[in-house]
């Protein structure tokens, strides 16, 4: 058979476990759905046998269930391709080994002679790890074994091409998205995937990409007692609220010692080929872009900047000239500068668009203005990619030096860590620090250099650097400002867990924690299992760049002149459907927590406070949902911009619990906890994070896999 036809019997087989014991969210049913015509589609351009081509349409009829489709598309394919995906089957329980020679593989991967048995009890595992709730760690393995044999006895070279064929066909086309990008993208990113494949287990590559976790077999006996409606009674029960609130009365009212003024921008992601008239909607993931393919009925690209694109450099300025108005005494950058065209980007078109943004900060901010920056995950080349073995990413530590050192006043050891691997502590001013940590390295799931860096020695020798600066910091009576590209929430589970624990050790050192990266304003709490109270806050500032559907954002921070409490924030806006090609943009207050939320507390028990009166408070929730994405209706499980008691469940566990497993358990046993009034389409068995990882992880490696290695 052709490695195609096998491919389809492969994915027929897990189609058929998989369906048989899940319920599929709308989205997911649709993309499986859309499958079955691009296997055909697929088949033809291979060259393999000719069978009729269905009719799409009626594969994404939402009335038909899964089994419908997969008896549909079994129908079309004919018996002839049935019979040949029995006859395969069988094939590989009595099929002998092949004679592939062995190759010697660097580090813990060990070549061994495949054989179609090995491959058929693979596929086994994996059928079987998918009928379980909590399959998506040995799913994730068993198919990283796959892609692991296959690394160690092909070349990247020789099985590049048909991984772009898949991406095209079975990835782009049943999404109607344009097949441009997955030529560029694996091109750049293929060759490093193929790297951490010969030197990693697959355990850890699964755990750095969270669908396998550190042991904790007491996680339902540690979070129980802290889901939000538990906590609550219990605080009340025990007057932990009012006692508390006496506490930290002093919190309660404006500052009396003047304000430290502070603006934080984050994720510009300028777009330098932005061409005004080219189509704002396209089928690649980023459009207003000369080559851009419109869309039937689509509008065209403004002079301010579309939602479904990247920043015209002329509004970030506008953005650069708002913050001069508002006179901070200065000013944090949390990273991310190039465009999501993953596809389309080179080293130096990476370092291009840095240098766009630090230059417009020059040229816009007064002279001694000092920016505080941060990396994101977006300014690495190829995008996400960091470790101190690739010499890109030391080519760029050596530019982005350069670049910030005036902007932020770097003294000689600032230069030299940030040289080093992109993290800093600078004083300020006296009792105020700032400490900038790369959440890049060992943090971001992203990065799948992370398999690899947990075992560099730069991994510890930053997070030495972050408790040595706290200890300091301790001793000096100095408050410390954090600043990271990444929250928690896209943090590694094995660094979450060390993070939370400095937090908590730290929490009378640490006055603020903001990051960026996620493109929404929202933000995520560090609870004390030993008393209940949060000890950190991390909040997450809205993106500059329109792109996620957002109005451009900014956000002001007021700081208390002498204990640097925060003590309130402000959320600037400009929002884009109001834009006029001959006005400039008018940026203006979206809400102020004090007077909006009635939040007198900005401290981590208050934002905890906050939290739990969307328990009760409907019209707060919703008040603050809808800022999550600066008032542009948008939500992954909204309605018309009402997020429902599914959606509602889903942002309290990731404000509450947001390390990523005990996000997965508080959605899981939300029910059972809190007896939550949920409809029955919105239960659920799992938690819709882990559900998709599971999915698209899961069907995106068989897909690729048994591609690559059989036939």
């Amino acid at each position: 058979m052709a490695k195609v036809e096998i491919l389809i019997a492969i994915l027929v087989c897990l189609l058929l476990s998989f369906v048989a014991s899940k319920e599929l969210d709308k989205d997911t049913e649709q993309w499986l759905q859309s499958l079955r015509p691009a296997m055909l589609h697929v088949m033809a351009r291979k060259n393999a046998a000719k069978y009729q081509k269905p009719n799409p349409a009626k594969y994404l009829d939402r009335h038909k269930t899964m089994f419908d489709v997969v008896r549909m598309a079994l129908d079309d394919y004919g018996p002839q391709f049935d019979q040949k995906a029995k006859s395969f089957l069988e094939g590989l329980k009595t099929s002998q080994k092949t004679s592939t020679p062995r190759l010697t593989c660097p580090s813990n991967v060990q070549c061994q002679q495949k054989s179609r048995q090995d491959y058929f009890v693979l596929y086994d595992k994996v059928a079987n790890a998918l009928r379980s709730d909590t399959g998506s760690c040995r799913a994730c393995q068993f198919l990283l074994d796959i892609l692991q044999r296959m690394a160690c006895e092909e070349s990247w070279e020789s099985v590049r091409d048909d991984v772009i064929v898949f991406c095209e066909d079975l990835l782009m086309a049943p999404l109607g998205l344009d097949p441009i990008m997955c030529n560029g993208s694996i091109t750049l990113q293929g060759p490093h995937v193929y790297c951490i494949l010969k030197e990693a287990t697959t355990f850890e590559m699964c755990e750095s990409l969270n669908h396998c976790y550190p042991p904790n077999n007491d996680i339902k006996r540690q979070m129980e007692p802290l889901m939000p409606p538990v906590v609550k009674g219990r605080l009340q029960a025990k007057g932990g609220l009012r006692k508390q609130r006496n506490k930290l009365k002093g919190r309660d009212k404006s500052s009396q010692g003047g304000i430290l003024k502070i603006v934080q921008i984050t994720d510009v992601h300028v777009q330098p080929v932005y061409a005004i008239g080219s189509p704002a909607d396209c089928p690649a993931a980023v459009c207003c872009i000369e080559s851009s393919t419109p869309l039937d009925g689509t509008e065209y690209a403004r002079l301010w900047g579309e939602y479904r694109c990247n920043l015209p450099e002329r509004t970030l300025i506008k953005i650069l000239e708002k913050i001069n108005e508002l006179k901070p005494d200065f000013v944090i950058y949390a990273g991310d500068s190039p465009p999501h065209t993953l596809w389309d980007e080179t080293l130096q078109s990476q370092l291009n668009v840095s240098d766009i943004v630090t230059n417009a900060m020059k040229k816009v901010f007064p002279p001694g203005m000092r920016v505080y920056p941060n990396i994101g995950n977006h300014e690495m080349f190829p995008t996400n990619l960091y470790s101190s073995r690739l010499q890109s990413t030391d080519e760029m530590n050596a530019v982005f030096t350069k670049m910030w050192h005036q902007l932020a006043g770097f003294d000689s050891e600032a230069n030299s860590t940030w040289r080093e691997l992109s993290y800093y502590t600078v004083l300020h001013r006296p009792g105020l620090r700032i400490l900038s940590i790369n959440s890049n390295y060992d943090w971001y799931t992203g990065n799948f250099y992370n398999t690899l860096n947990k075992n560099d020695s730069h991994n510890d020798q930053q997070k030495h650097y972050i408790e040595e600066v706290l200890t300091n910091a301790r001793r000096d009576g100095e408050k410390v400002i954090i600043i990271s590209h990444h929250p928690v929430s896209n943090c590694v589970v094995r660094t979450a867990r060390w993070w939370r624990d400095v937090i908590i050790r730290y929490s009378d050192v640490i006055s603020l924690h903001v990051s960026g990266h996620t493109h929404i304003d929202e933000f995520f709490l560090t609870i004390d299992p030993e008393t209940d109270i949060a000890k950190g806050v991390n909040l997450v500032t809205p993106s500059v760049t329109t792109y996620t559907r957002i109005n451009p954002s900014l956000r002001v921070l007021e700081l208390d002149n002498n204990t640097y409490d925060l003590i309130n924030y402000k959320s600037y806006f400009f929002e884009l459907d109001k834009q006029n090609p001959d006005v400039d943009p008018q940026i203006v207050l979206n809400y102020d927590v004090r007077t909006d939320y009635n939040m007198t507390d900005l401290s981590p028990h208050g934002w905890q406070k906050f939290a739990l009166r969307f328990l009760d408070d409907e019209p707060l929730f919703q008040l603050w949902y809808a800022n999550q994405h600066a008032m542009v209706e948008k939500g992954p499980c909204a309605l018309d911009g009402i997020c429902g008691p599914r959606c509602k469940r889903d942002a309290i566990c990731r404000i509450w619990l947001p390390i990523v497993d005990e996000t997965d358990y508080c959605i899981d046993n939300w029910r059972n906890i809190t007896r939550s009034p949920l409809s029955e389409d919105e239960q659920m068995t799992m938690s819709s994070a882990t559900f998709t990882r599971s999915v698209l992880v899961c069907f995106g490696l068989v897909t690729i896999a048994t591609a690559l290695l059989i036939g």
